[in-house]
């Protein structure tokens, strides 16, 4: 009797490791296109950044002139 409950458990790891196993090389599957794709991503918000950097500084540089206002409208008139 205790040989055959030996011999279940014995079994029982063996499938509970092979189930492991399995599950391992699948998560390993999805995880590889995952991480070129976040990889992707981060380049991409990398270019991104950079292109807001260099567009800031010329936004920066751009004067806004007053907008006249009615006095010096009159004056023109």
């Amino acid at each position: 009797m205790f040989v055959a409950m030996a011999a279940e458990k014995a079994e029982l790891q063996q499938l509970r490791s092979e189930t492991l196993k399995a599950e391992i090389v699948r998560m390993a599957t999805l995880n590889e296109p995952a991480q070129e794709r976040i990889a992707d991503l981060h380049g991409i918000v990398k270019q991104l950044e950079r292109a807001a950097s260099v567009a800031a500084p010329r936004s920066s540089n751009v004067t806004s002139r007053p907008s006249p206002s009615k006095s010096d409208r009159a004056r023109r008139d």
